[in-house]
C-alpha cells in the first residue's frame, strides 16, 4: 500500500488524482500533516509526500531504523512536475 499524504490543496488534488488513478493501490492519510507522514510511515509500504523535502525529511527523519525495511518515500511538487 502507498500513502498519500499532502498539505495543502493543491497537494490533496494531486493526491486525489493519484488515488484515482490506482484505487487499489493508495490510501490518502488525511490529518495533521506531520501525524499523517508517521502515520504512512508505520502503516504503508511506500510514502508519497505531497510538501516540501525538507519538512518532510525533518519529520521522518527520526523515524529511520534501516534502508532494508523503511519504506520508500517520495516527495513530490504540487504540480506533479517534480519527483
Amino acid at each position: 500500500m502507498i500513502g498519500l499524504v499532502a498539505a495543502t490543496a493543491g497537494g490533496r488534488a494531486a493526491a486525489d488524482l493519484l488515488a484515482e488513478a490506482w484505487p487499489d493501490e493508495v490510501r490518502i492519510i488525511a490529518g495533521r500533516t506531520g501525524d499523517a507522514l508517521r502515520e504512512a510511515w508505520r502503516t504503508c509500504d511506500a510514502v508519497v509526500s505531497f510538501l516540501a523535502v525538507g519538512a518532510t525529511v525533518r519529520v521522518l527523519a527520526p523515524l529511520l531504523a534501516d534502508k532494508t525495511i523503511d519504506p520508500a518515500v517520495v516527495c513530490v511538487d504540487e504540480a506533479r512536475r517534480y519527483a
